[in-house]
């Protein structure tokens, strides 16, 4: 995530227009303040022993989804007494996105990088491969990395990562909200058929696939995903791990209040992870993003005091 972060800041934002450059620069003086792009290695070693799934667990769970795989449609009808008919689709995900594909995991972050900007999408039978778009998207399909295999992230190494701070913070749209379900899963020790899922209300109609769905009900929030410490959670459970809180924020929200309760000053106050996203609903006008969504969020008193104290890691 630093990585990707600090690469959206050096090198993705427009910088055709003269508001586009004032953007930039400005984004480039807050990563120079909190973590300088500049301290980046892109060469600096990775673990290249990350590679350690367990691939009986995630073949169970694979075959759970291949049999109880569901999407509600957007216009599905849900009540007590009746349930209008739901797709049941082949799960999106196979042993293949599991498995190693080149024997050699990415052993560098440029390696890493490259590996995902060229890897290529497949999928197992040539008939899909070779159907419309339209076709092909309603079958699984796999990614494979380009020349090297991506270092597979178990949950104890995500959540000693995140007991280092004492808030993890997410603010930003729908995108945002898959990525944190994919956090989730994460850290729920690669939960594939529930761990993503964001109510403890309709478990059984958003499992798998359906983790992901637009339907309301799937996307019904009653608690688990607005904030919380992680045994609330059910996340990095144990005494292995610090105690951090987490808190979330979907758009229209945009989580300015988060900082109201801070004080960086404080010795007692932890580090923040504070991850910001959005774009979409801001017209995806860079211009507009940043005045509506980033710009109060960097200039609020707390969030410069945190800085200050190098108490803020920022994404």
């Amino acid at each position: 995530l630093f990585v990707i972060g600090q690469n959206i800041l050096k090198g993705l934002l427009p910088r055709s227009s003269h508001s586009d450059n004032q953007i930039h620069r400005r984004l480039g003086i807050l990563s120079q303040n909190v973590i300088d792009p500049r301290s980046v290695e892109h060469k600096a070693p990775l673990d290249s022993t990350m590679y350690n799934i367990d691939l009986n667990e995630i073949e169970k769970m694979l075959s759970h989804c291949s049999q109880h795989n569901q999407i509600l449609n957007s216009r599905t009808v849900i009540s007590s007494a009746y349930l209008t008919p739901y797709k049941k689709p082949e799960f999106s995900l196979t042993i293949n996105d599991y498995r190693p594909h080149h024997g050699y995991v990415c052993d560098t972050v440029q390696k890493l990088l490259d590996s995902v900007k060229i890897g290529v999408r497949k999928w197992d039978s040539s008939v899909f491969a070779s159907a419309s778009g339209q076709e092909k998207e309603i079958h699984p399909s796999y990614f494979v990395p380009h020349a090297c295999d991506i270092p597979s992230i178990s949950t104890d190494q995500a959540c000693e990562t995140l007991s280092r701070y004492s808030h993890l913070v997410f603010v930003g749209d729908s995108l945002m909200r898959h990525l944190r379900q994919a956090l989730f899963i994460l850290l729920r020790n690669h939960g594939l058929v529930r761990g993503g899922i964001q109510t403890s209300t309709f478990i059984d109609m958003c499992q798998c696939d359906g983790q992901f769905s637009g339907h309301g009900v799937c996307r019904l929030n009653n608690g688990v995903f607005n904030g919380g410490t992680k045994g609330e959670m059910d996340v990095c459970g144990g005494e292995n791990y610090n105690v951090f809180k987490y808190k979330g924020y979907e758009w229209p929200e945009n989580g300015f209040d988060f900082w109201d309760g801070i004080d960086c000053a404080d010795p007692n106050q932890g580090s923040i992870l504070f991850v910001v996203q959005g774009g979409l609903h801001h017209g995806n006008n860079a211009d507009a993003t940043y005045r509506q969504l980033l710009a109060p969020h960097m200039s609020h008193p707390q969030f410069q005091k945190c800085a200050m104290h190098h108490k803020l890691s920022p994404i």
